[in-house]
């Protein structure tokens, strides 16, 4: 009876949204105003080379006319960063997209630059009040990777997300690379996760070693999205949670202790941990 009683009702509302269609009918909206907007929020690259061509995307919503839209370019580290086009483009007569493209040089490796691309004020004035979807700039991350080669391999276990905590779920064969450089001692585990369980996250883990050969750190503080099929990510802050943010071994053998972030609420919980025997 009750599955009647939906059928019904669903069919009455088809058949008033039928019924009401012709006052829908009029005008499609038409914009005026240029609305003059960035097509992504940010843009993210990374590179093998030391420069790169970046493409930005301006749009505008009123193709009517010749119109110039104005910018300007700030960057968190001079000499990188250049624009051919000095901070202006023009849309053509009937042009609804145009690109220009940035120019970054001088990359180094394993540096993150970023920079940000941010429409005039003449321009944001320009922007659609009824559907107010512009974005007036875009910010511009882009970074150098290492070349890596074989370092050997690892047996990795992971005690958190294994079904039995204290034994941990062991993968062997991790491939283990080192970062061809003279300035630091970096090495990275490739995708142990994904080797591990195969759907997490095919994410590395990069790791640093002194001159002996030692346990060092992972890497920068903050959230690693190691974990990217679930709610939770790795977060790695040794110095404000020292006792937490573990990195140690004994040999070959690694230990690292972690907290576990969940982005969506913003909260750290305990017992992130996992370890691996590195066959060097």
């Amino acid at each position: 009876m009750k599955q009647i009683k939906y059928f019904v009702m669903a069919l009455f509302a088809v058949l008033a949204m039928a019924s009401c269609n012709t006052d829908l009918e009029g005008p499609i909206y038409t914009p005026t105003v240029e609305n003059i907007s960035m097509a992504q929020e940010t843009q993210s690259y990374t590179t093998n080379e030391t420069q790169i061509d970046i493409p930005v995307h301006f749009l505008r919503a009123n193709k009517k006319g010749e119109y110039t839209v104005h910018y300007t370019l700030e960057s968190t580290k001079p000499g990188v960063f250049s624009d051919t086009n000095n901070g202006a483009v023009t849309f053509a007569d009937g042009e609804a997209d145009k690109t220009v493209v940035f120019h970054a040089s001088n990359l180094e490796a394993g540096v993150k630059y970023q920079a940000t691309v941010t429409l005039s004020d003449a321009d944001v004035e320009q922007a659609d009040t009824i559907t107010n979807s512009a974005n007036f700039s875009t910010t511009i991350v882009v970074m150098r990777e290492y070349l890596w080669e074989d370092a050997g391999t690892a047996k990795f276990t992971d005690f958190t997300h294994a079904e039995d905590e204290e034994l941990g779920a062991t993968v062997e064969g991790v491939k283990v690379e080192h970062a061809i450089t003279n300035d630091v001692n970096l090495y990275r585990l490739v995708a142990p996760y994904n080797a591990l369980y195969g759907d997490i996250s095919k994410a590395n883990i990069q790791f640093y070693l002194d001159a002996d050969g030692n346990a060092q750190t992972l890497g920068p503080a903050g959230i690693y999205d190691i974990f990217k099929e679930t709610d939770y990510a790795m977060y790695w802050d040794p110095v404000n949670y020292a006792s937490y943010c573990v990195f140690s071994n004994n040999g070959n053998k690694f230990h690292v202790e972690f907290l576990v972030a969940q982005p969506s609420t913003g909260k750290l919980f305990l017992g992130g941990l996992f370890e691996f025997e590195w066959n060097r």
